[in-house]
């Protein structure tokens, strides 16, 4: 299951590339993310390379004004993980910028409804087996010490880690953070289509403003593919020679620190 959707990710980011810049473009999108220092969960079971493979062909479809296809892939999307949040309002206010234009007639309003389906009713469910209505964010906060503090919590932690002698592990976690801050920033510079700029925005406010689970933060990041256009698209003008040189360096790191991740690393990734 998991390669099928680590699969279905990389044709998502390649077709994105592509429609924004050329093929090159694309292909070195697909190979960024799948040499990501975590690219070692793509192939576990974790929920992050499925919900990158909806969220990427989601915005795809948003791209390409095919809102029942948004919709319903959003609707899954919610079903996959609560990171959801993220993708969800970017759906909703493509689509209600639609209805505002009066375009596409009411296809827009059929995504509008779809997008947060999946992710509500997996709320409602929590709730249920629960027996309370905030049963999702008590067992975040009670089970896992997980709330949102604005951010508080990273920066702490993040600057311990940079103070103190810490595991690769950690030290890794904290220049993924800022590299995806510095990504960002190159992301709104190179003035990249809003939806994919909404999405990684709300992606690093869910994830740098979330208490708890620092080392585990760049693995939240994964699906936040759009992060790493700008690179794809320097990597493509700076030519092939170079191109896989630099391709060929991150896979090698990444291939050994998913090993530590797996043999010598005792928590989760």
């Amino acid at each position: 299951m998991a390669a099928l959707a680590g699969l279905a990710a990389a044709w998502a980011l390649y077709a994105i590339g592509s429609y924004l810049h050329d093929r090159r473009t694309g292909v070195l999108l697909a190979a960024l993310w799948a040499a990501l220092p975590h690219a070692v969960v793509q192939s576990m079971a974790y929920s992050e390379t499925l919900f990158t493979a909806l969220a990427a062909w989601t915005l795809y479809a948003l791209l390409r004004r095919h809102w029942l296809t948004a919709g319903v892939l959003c609707l899954f999307a919610g079903l996959t993980r609560p990171t959801a949040s993220s993708l969800i309002p970017v759906v909703g206010l493509a689509a209600l910028l639609a209805v505002v234009r009066r375009r596409d007639g009411w296809r827009p309003w059929v995504a509008m409804m779809l997008a947060p389906a999946g992710w509500l009713a997996y709320l409602a469910w929590v709730g249920v087996q629960t027996g309370r209505p905030d049963g999702w964010f008590h067992i975040q906060s009670a089970g896992w010490r997980s709330h949102f503090d604005f951010g508080v919590d990273t920066f702490r932690r993040g600057r311990e880690v940079l103070a103190v002698s810490a595991t690769p592990q950690m030290l890794v976690v904290s220049l993924v953070l800022l590299l995806a801050l510095m990504f960002f920033v190159l992301s709104v510079i190179d003035r990249q289509p809003w939806e994919l700029l909404l999405f990684s925005g709300l992606m690093l406010v869910t994830t740098l403003g979330a208490a708890g689970y620092y080392h585990s933060k760049a693995r939240f990041l994964v699906p936040a593919f759009a992060l790493l256009l700008p690179a794809a698209v320097g990597l493509a003008r700076a030519g092939r020679a170079r191109a896989v040189t630099v391709l060929v360096a991150l896979t090698a790191f990444s291939t050994y620190f998913g090993g530590y991740l797996l043999l010598i690393w005792t928590r989760s990734p």
